[in-house]
């Protein structure tokens, strides 16, 4: 095909594509070979839209099968995905014809993977397979598929010019027609028509925007600047709303996972959000961690007035870390492996007043970070060590803002002060460099292009009159002014840049966007309204997202069109922590040093005022119940998406309560009872129910359920409500249950005669029995970060198990105060914290905190004469909590950092009279992803979920530098003692 008709093609694709017309777009791109449009491929997918993918008629148009094997492996792989999902279904006739017509015709290529994969899964035992017990939700599998098949398609070469549509104007098209029917019109001579050049510099098409293999022979002098298109270069697509319960005073996108958004509030809250599927990853509160080093100054501050607000949230290049400057004195940096796994590294007592503004910067492969503040002082310290290492000083009003700098391997950064002054430093104790003066001579930040070959700032005056400038570094002059500023309001505007192009400020209830090349406003967004006068703006590293604040304390979630398609492929798929923590490694290597550089800090004698709630109005609660004669919950567990709540009660019987979202106190769930053929009830045994220990376990995909209730273990479909397997069958007995968090076809299974066997479900063989405990097991948790088994038992006895060779590592025994027994027989319990290296243990005698490897005792709480014995406790979602159930019905919220008691619900909030003396919690379960909702097991048989009030939207805490308490209940101080003055990272 020659040159001119592929123009032609790739001109009409383009208007296709723009009026909408997808199937004929679709047809032309298949038959011309021209453009894969791997978006829609993508969705095809997603959809299942298995007729449509296959090498007819879609892929057809690009590739036959035996150009290469990297086609054959994208076949294999949807093919596999076809098979898989007709096993699910139960269509077994459409598995067989999947295998024989299609999989058939790849076994030269995939042979052993088509024996060892396929075969087997044929059989009326197929879901004993590994892979298959592997698949989960079909929805998350097809969103991994998709993934692979694109990875796969940009990695065959034969696709390298066809991935990317071409930018062109429509109006190009109108206009080709049009001077092709003029010059017909004007001749109608052929040889005038064959002459036609639709590349001619009248600019009918944008060239630099087509394939290179197609573009004309050119001199500089005829390449045009390429046109872009606003409605696919610039988010501009509300895509999500996300409902922040506080102000949003600062945000930041991860700048490795470009949809995790880091956003602090006016009441010192730090949340980190996953933007694709709207779910906060974790939530930190306020809290300083040692109060008794700090300054008088800041301790007198927090006494006058104990709001605390944040300032700047910000990364670190390589997202490893990131730190939080605060409304007064202090700067906090936590570490970030991934996921939810966050942790306490440095706490820097850094200004006198508020600290403005935080960055980063990398010296001699050291990280620093630099702060400002209202005491007009910029101060460098090491991150890992918390020292500082400079102080400017020479600014005569407050430090507004930061700015790095990196000109030819020389690192320095900018500042700017309340009155307007910019200043240049170098790392060194010589003085600032260069002193610029700002427009409005006020709040003014500054930022470089990605390139960092380009400067500007963006300014507020005390009048409200805004400004946004480029600089020129080289004499201090202001190179460009951008116009667009038509109302004064008061607060400062926030603006960021978009890759090298781009310029943005929240401006006059909307966002207003620059080409950095023109002074004239290019365009405005109004997000679909409701904005703040001057919102907070920031966009994630490629530009493809853009988060914006907006009223009511909501965040509004902005993509291009790849930011909706990455918000997508992001939205059902599991955040693998592991995998960003060993990105985040290869990128800094000091990161563990950086953790182990935590100093240990010693609890000072700081009261913190205990809440109680006394009555409903102070607490959310939801009753739930089986409708007919239940027996007390044994067990209780939300599942792991956190839309149920799923019990064990002592006789053997599962309830499961079912929201249509996620799990709230304000809506009632379904209670799912299938007929009596179809319930999940555990095989019971002639043994004395009061000896029975009730145990489940939740697969991570929550399609399978391990129970047992004195009898053998049985594994139920949780979607079918069926038993497909049952095994162990008594005696002795399983007492708890553990599924391997690594390998999904091993279970830890405790026993009562005090043995633990690690068995291998697929195989249905013991691997391992393991022998150290005198009593029945109690709890089992797996570390997957340290890679252990912690056991507990019966006989008080902790032991930690290396799991790749079973081998007995350490063990120790709780320490039971003399004469402080529970009086009655209680199971203890032990669960691991979200850094994966700290438990904690609970007994009827006391809460504790043990370091894993060496076992030593963190932190301890002994509930004194005043409580009842504990009967259960867990860890928040977050880990930043933690809560117990009590046998005389209170629920007590303490600080996980420190195991202070911060809040008791009692009875009298939750229960009715009638039910207030004989009637208890006895399990407690934390909801997965809401770090303040969790929910209690009564002797009942009724299920209680609890969140804070709408109000509060959080279990708070608040702080009493007075001797004594308010409260009439003890103080945490009077009924708790420390083991030891470390703390839980």
């Amino acid at each position: 095909m020659n040159q001119t008709n592929k123009v032609l093609i790739f001109i009409t694709l383009k208007c296709l594509n723009e009026e909408s017309f997808r199937e004929t777009l679709k047809r032309l791109e298949q038959e011309s070979g021209f453009c894969h449009n791997m978006k829609y491929f993508g969705n095809m997918v997603l959809n299942g839209n298995w007729d449509k993918l296959g090498l007819e008629p879609y892929l057809s148009g690009f590739l036959e099968l035996n150009d290469n094997e990297i086609l054959i492996k994208t076949l294999y792989e949807i093919g596999k995905q076809k098979f898989l999902e007709a096993l699910d279904n139960h269509d077994h006739a459409k598995a067989l014809n999947i295998l024989d017509e299609e999989l058939k015709v790849l076994t030269p290529f995939y042979e052993d993977q088509y024996r060892e994969n396929f075969q087997p899964l044929i059989l009326d035992n197929f879901w004993k397979n590994e892979k298959f017990l592997n698949y989960g939700d079909t929805k998350f599998q097809r969103t991994k598929l998709v993934i692979e098949l694109k990875k796969l398609i940009e990695a065959n070469p034969p696709f390298d010019d066809i991935l990317h549509f071409p930018c062109t104007s429509y109006s190009r098209f109108k206009s080709l027609l049009s001077q092709c029917q003029s010059d017909a019109n004007y001749s109608g001579s052929v040889s005038e028509a064959e002459n036609f050049d639709p590349m001619d510099d009248d600019g009918f098409c944008d060239q630099e925007n087509l394939p290179g293999d197609i573009l004309p022979e050119t001199t500089p002098a005829q390449i045009h600047h390429p046109d872009y298109n606003i409605y696919e270069d610039l988010p501009m697509t509300v895509a999500k709303t996300l409902d922040h319960c506080s102000f949003p005073t600062s945000m930041d996108f991860h700048p490795v996972q470009q949809t995790l958004l880091l956003v602090g509030s006016d009441v010192g809250d730090i949340v980190l959000w996953e933007v694709a599927n709207g779910k906060k990853l974790f939530s930190i509160y306020f809290q300083v961690w040692n109060i008794g080093v700090c300054s008088i100054l800041f301790q007198a501050a927090l006494l006058r007035d104990p709001c605390v607000a944040v300032n700047r949230v910000l990364w670190n290049p390589d997202g490893s870390c990131f730190g939080i400057a605060y409304s007064k004195h202090i700067v906090q940096i936590y570490s970030y492996l991934g996921g939810n796994d966050v942790r306490q590294h440095l706490e820097i007592d850094s200004h006198a007043g508020g600290v403005n503004d935080l960055a980063f910067s990398h010296l001699s492969s050291q990280l620093y970070v630099i702060t400002c503040g209202d005491d007009k002082t910029i101060k460098v310290w090491d991150v890992a060590t918390g020292y500082i290492q400079y102080i400017f000083d020479e600014h005569e009003a407050s430090v507004y803002s930061l700015c790095p700098r990196n000109k030819d391997n020389v690192h320095s950064f900018f500042s700017t002060a309340l009155d307007g002054k910019i200043k240049l430093w170098l790392y060194d104790n010589l003085g600032s460099r260069i002193e610029y003066d700002a427009p409005g001579h006020w709040c003014t930040t500054m930022s470089y292009s990605v390139d960092a070959k380009r400067l500007f700032s963006c300014g507020t005056s005390k009048e409200g009159e805004s400004f946004l400038v480029e600089w020129d570094e080289g004499d201090g002059a202001i190179k460009r002014i951008y116009q667009g500023f038509q109302n004064y309001y008061f607060g400062v505007v926030q603006f960021d840049i978009m890759r090298n192009q781009f310029l943005a400020i929240g401006n006059d209830h909307s966002i207003k966007v620059w080409d950095m090349d023109n002074v004239n406003l290019l365009t405005i967004i109004n997000a679909n309204g409701d904005l703040p006068a001057n919102p907070y703006i920031r966009f994630n590293k490629d530009g493809t997202l853009l988060a914006v604040t907006a009223n009511n304390n909501k965040i509004k979630i902005l993509g291009t069109a790849d930011g909706l398609w990455l918000l997508q492929m992001n939205e059902d798929s599991s955040f693998d922590s592991s995998t960003v923590a060993s990105e985040i490694i290869k990128k800094d290597e000091d990161i563990e040093s950086l953790v182990d550089a935590i100093p240990r800090i010693t609890e000072k004698p700081m009261i913190w005022k205990l809440t109680e709630i006394n009555n409903h109005s102070q607490c959310q609660s939801l009753r739930l119940n089986a409708l007919v004669k239940s027996n007390k919950i044994s067990r209780l567990i939300y599942t792991n998406r956190g839309n149920a709540i799923l019990a064990l009660e002592s006789n053997g019987n599962h309830l499961l309560w079912e929201w249509s979202t996620k799990a709230t106190s304000k809506v009632l769930p379904q209670l799912l009872l299938p007929t009596m053929a179809l319930r999940m009830n555990n095989e019971k045994t002639e043994m004395n129910p009061r000896k029975v220990v009730p145990c489940f376990s939740l697969s991570k995909n929550d399609l399978y359920l391990f129970s047992a209730s004195g009898g053998p273990i049985s594994i139920y479909i949780m979607s079918a409500f069926k038993t497909i397997r049952k095994f162990m069958y008594p005696q002795p007995a399983a007492t708890f249950l553990a599924l391997h968090p690594q390998v999904d076809n091993i279970i830890a299974i405790g026993m009562d005669d005090s043995s633990i066997l690690i068995f291998d479900i697929c195989y249905g063989k013991i691997l391992k029995k393991l022998m150290g405990h005198y009593k029945k097991i109690t709890g089992l948790a797996f570390s997957h970060v340290l890679n252990v088994l912690v056991s507990l038992g019966a006989d008080n006895q902790i032991l930690v198990w290396c799991s790749d060779g079973w081998e007995r590592k350490n063990g120790k025994f709780l320490q039971i105060p003399t004469g402080r027994g529970p009086g009655v027989l209680l199971d203890t319990s032990i669960q691991f914290h979200q850094d994966q290296k700290h438990f904690l243990v609970q007994h009827g005698t006391q809460l504790a905190v043990y370091e894993t490897m060496g076992l030593d005792c963190v932190k301890q709480w002994f509930p004194g004469e005043s409580f009842a014995p504990i009967s259960h406790a867990t860890f928040s979602c977050d880990g930043q909590l933690v809560y117990a159930s009590f046998l005389d019905g209170i629920v007590g919220i303490f600080g996980a950092s420190n195991l202070h008691l911060q809040r008791l619900i009692n009875p009298a909030a939750y229960l009715p009279f009638t039910s207030r003396h004989d009637v208890y919690p006895l399990v407690i379960a934390a909801h997965p992803q809401l770090p303040n909702q969790f929910a209690v097991g009564l002797s009942s048989g009724e299920v209680v979920v609890f969140e804070p009030i709408e109000s509060e939207g959080k279990w708070g805490l608040s702080l009493n530098f007075e001797n004594g308490s308010t409260s009439s209940m003890p103080t945490a101080s009077q009924v708790s003692s420390s083991s030891s003055n470390c703390r839980v990272d």
